[in-house]
């Protein structure tokens, strides 16, 4: 892969937002991940599938993250398709993982907040499809961290209400799944 065609950035707010953190908290650690494996009951490991677009560069970014879950025991099965099958699985919340991409609506931290941790309603009846909801990801306290950044007017407080979020995110999703 071109190196410029891709750049690491580790955080749900594109470089440039208002509250973008521009640090790169993750590193693999392997040890770490077969222990979680095994304290939630999967020291073998298990299977998932991964709906990816059968083009260039998803298909070999689908490839290196089957590479590096095998490293922890993880087995992917690799479900390549066009991009209508994908996104048609995805949305349909009929999906393990789903490798894509996101590009905010407009210039603002909430069009990439509303997208990755605001979900109200994590029914199948819910109105908002937003892509958290089509994940599953269902964090109360991150959809009240949203609404309250969506509606604080002082510039500065609402960039460290981005950022703040942003911090839990990681956190949260840790604690969630413990």
């Amino acid at each position: 892969m071109i190196r410029t065609t891709y750049k690491v950035h580790e955080t749900f707010l594109p470089e440039g937002f208002l509250g973008a953190l521009n640090e790169n908290p993750y590193h693999q650690d392997v040890a770490k991940a077969k222990a979680l494996l095994a304290k939630v009951g999967l020291a073998n490991g298990f299977t998932v599938k991964i709906d990816v677009r059968n083009d260039y560069p998803y298909s070999e970014i689908a490839q290196a993250v089957q590479a590096d879950l095998a490293l922890a025991g993880i087995k992917v099965q690799l479900v390549p398709s066009d991009n209508k099958q994908t996104l048609g699985r995805y949305r349909a919340r009929a999906h393990d993982i789903y490798i894509g991409e996101w590009s905010a609506d407009y210039i603002d931290p909430h069009s990439n907040a509303q997208g990755f941790v605001w979900n109200p309603d994590n029914s199948d009846a819910s109105s908002y499809k937003m892509l958290a909801w089509r994940n599953a990801w269902d964090i109360p306290q991150l959809t009240q961290e949203t609404n309250a950044a969506l509606a604080e007017s002082d510039t500065k407080k609402r960039a460290q209400m981005y950022e703040s979020t942003r911090r839990c995110s990681a956190k949260c999703s840790r604690s969630r799944r413990s």
